[in-house]
């Protein structure tokens, strides 16, 4: 009892303490430089007192939260982070790079709101927060501040390690999910794989028609930028309905690991446009992916077609070993490691190339058990 009330009290502190932080952060996307410029010392101020403070609450009421060892860790590697931007504070790109970090803020304080108050909205605005700001604007932070020579090691591996904390605590997120847990029907189960297979042939057809387009078009340059974007969109929008309704897919955890690695990379890509070609390449995969889903939801009026079923199955069969498990591969090989040289590119390529073969097993397994039945 007394361990939830100093919870909540906890709750309340960080409610009242992240509202400043997160509006002098916010004020710095909107205003001038001049108005930034004088804030900035209080805005370092606030955030170290800020730290220390909940540092010292989570000393000496370590029951008070959840993870006390690791959000002291993380507090830790903030007060560092801090420390270092404002002995460089004229440095104006490192100090754009800190305030888009600060941004994590607001879904910390949204976490706490949406458990302190329970309405549906905050729940939505959270998970949404908390991908594009955690899954995307973080890795792309250190992706952008990685090759840059001027700044030291130390704060790239801050911003690193922030970053694996912001995936370990997602996957943590989603093992809570109670959607995950929750028991519910078969029928309500098959409308919501339904609903998601439906989803993903009317997004992934206009992705696969948009990547066939940038390959063969010599205007790919102009459109990049909007096709860059759609997948984004794509990515984050499944992501959120996994979370949501993870029963709608027969192995959520996979599909997310999946989704994040595919995100890591395009955001990576969008550094350099050397590796636009490589990247449009990888994306006719979605092909194979799209004929699979196309099978599943039409698998009733397949059947009572016999032909056109036996030639999607040929199509399909087909564009899984071509696609999938010769072609990724080469991409993988010739295009990634040996054209662009990037060792990043090439390990989470070659984790999606393990995917591919690990879900041929799966998929050779599931047409073997039919034909025996």
């Amino acid at each position: 009892m007394l361990n939830l009330i100093r919870s909540k009290n906890h709750d309340i502190f960080n409610l009242c303490a992240l509202l400043p932080i997160m509006f002098m952060t916010l004020v710095y996307f909107v205003f001038d430089q001049t108005i930034n410029t004088l804030l900035l010392p209080y805005y370092f101020m606030i955030s170290i007192l800020y730290l220390l403070a909940d540092m010292s609450i989570i000393y000496f009421y370590p029951n008070c939260v959840t993870n006390n060892t690791v959000l002291m860790i993380h507090h830790l590697f903030a007060l560092s982070l801090i420390s270092y931007v404002y002995q460089i504070k004229e440095d104006v790109k490192l100090r754009s790079f800190f305030y888009h970090l600060q941004l994590g803020e607001v879904t910390s304080w949204l976490l706490i709101a949406k458990r302190t108050f329970n309405y549906s909205f905050l729940n939505y605005l959270f998970y949404l927060s908390w991908i594009i700001i955690r899954l995307i604007v973080y890795p792309r932070i250190f992706l952008i501040c990685y090759p840059i020579k001027e700044y030291s090691i130390y704060p790239k591996i801050i911003v690193l390690s922030l970053c694996l904390m912001n995936y370990v605590w997602t996957f943590k997120l989603f093992k809570k999910n109670k959607y995950l847990h929750s028991k519910i029907d078969k029928f309500r189960q098959l409308q919501l794989s339904e609903k998601h297979d439906l989803y993903n042939i009317l997004t992934l057809l206009p992705i696969v028609i948009f990547t066939v387009h940038q390959l063969i078009s010599s205007s790919s340059i102009n459109t990049y930028h909007t096709y860059f974007l759609t997948i984004i969109l794509y990515i984050i929008s499944d992501i959120i309905w996994i979370f949501k309704y993870p029963k709608s897919v027969k192995s959520p955890n996979v599909i997310l690991f999946h989704h994040v690695i595919m995100l890591l990379l395009t955001l990576y890509q969008n550094q350099s446009r050397i590796y636009s070609l490589v990247f449009y390449k990888s994306m006719i995969i979605e092909f194979s992916t799209w004929l699979l889903i196309v099978k599943r939801f039409f698998k009733k009026t397949l059947n009572q077609h016999y032909l056109i079923k036996k030639y999607i199955n040929y199509i399909h069969y087909t564009c899984w070993i071509l696609i999938r498990n010769l072609y990724f591969p080469y991409v993988l090989i010739y295009e990634v490691y040996i054209v662009t040289g990037s060792y990043i590119v090439f390990l989470g390529c070659c984790i999606l190339s393990l995917l591919q073969y690990y879900w041929t097993y799966k998929y050779l397994n599931t047409i073997y058990k039919d034909v025996q039945l």
